[in-house]
């Protein structure tokens, strides 16, 4: 925690950005690495060394304060060394999308510091990634902003917070435009009558000639009578 540099009589303080083990000759001998910082003085070891602040990056040696904030579309966990940390291998192959059903994103290798992963967004200054709401979907890396997350597919709903895939078909008796988050949830998108509304319909579908639906919410239309 001190140094003596030619002529010493009394050891002086190790300066904040560096740390000084037994036997140090100049303050600069030893400075914290890259990705972590120090601003504080006296330090003994590298591991006194405080890591990169969450949401920032420490970019040099002996620092006393993180070099600044991660760049949008990543993020800093801790530690970081870069504004654009590419731990994963910055390719959406290098992601998990797991359990069936609906779209879950895991990452390959556990890391603090990536590129934003699939259905997320990560603005400037993030520590994690942010999930992209429910009605929208992405398998894209790298979102810097919510509005960057795509509508949910036409015909499909996106009812979960985070989902990479559109898998969920629109439900018979219901339609779903791009965007839609729970079609039973909102009124407007119940098949109207005179329409009807199979599964996985982006639009109502009129009832051709010679049939006909009086009710609304209906996934098939009725053949018209005899004598009608």
């Amino acid at each position: 925690g001190k140094v003596c540099e030619v002529g010493t009589a009394v050891p002086a303080t190790c300066p904040a950005g560096s740390y000084c083990p037994a036997g140090t000759r100049v303050g600069t001998e030893f400075l914290c690495p890259n990705g972590t910082f120090s601003a504080t003085t006296d330090l003994r070891q590298v591991s006194d060394c405080t890591p990169c602040t969450a949401g920032m990056y420490c970019g040099t040696p002996g620092l006393t304060a993180p070099t600044g904030p991660c760049a949008a579309g990543y993020f800093c966990g801790s530690g970081s060394s870069v504004a654009t940390p590419f731990k994963s291998g910055a390719s959406a192959s290098s992601f998990a999308v797991s359990y069936s059903g609906d779209s879950c994103v895991s990452m390959a290798n556990a890391t603090v510091n990536d590129i934003c992963p699939p259905g997320h967004y990560c603005p400037e200054g993030s520590p994690a990634p942010m999930q992209c709401p429910a009605g929208r979907n992405s398998s894209s890396v790298g979102l810097r902003n919510e509005s960057d997350c795509p509508l949910c597919l036409k015909g499909f709903y996106c009812p979960l917070n985070g989902t990479v895939l559109a898998t969920r078909r629109c439900l018979p008796g219901y339609y779903c435009p791009s965007g839609t988050a729970n079609p039973t949830s909102d009124a407007s998108l119940l098949c109207p009558a005179g329409s009807k509304c199979p599964e996985g319909s982006a639009v109502p579908v009129a009832c051709a000639a010679g049939s006909y639906q009086d009710q609304a919410g209906n996934e098939t239309c009725k053949t018209c009578p005899a004598g009608k």
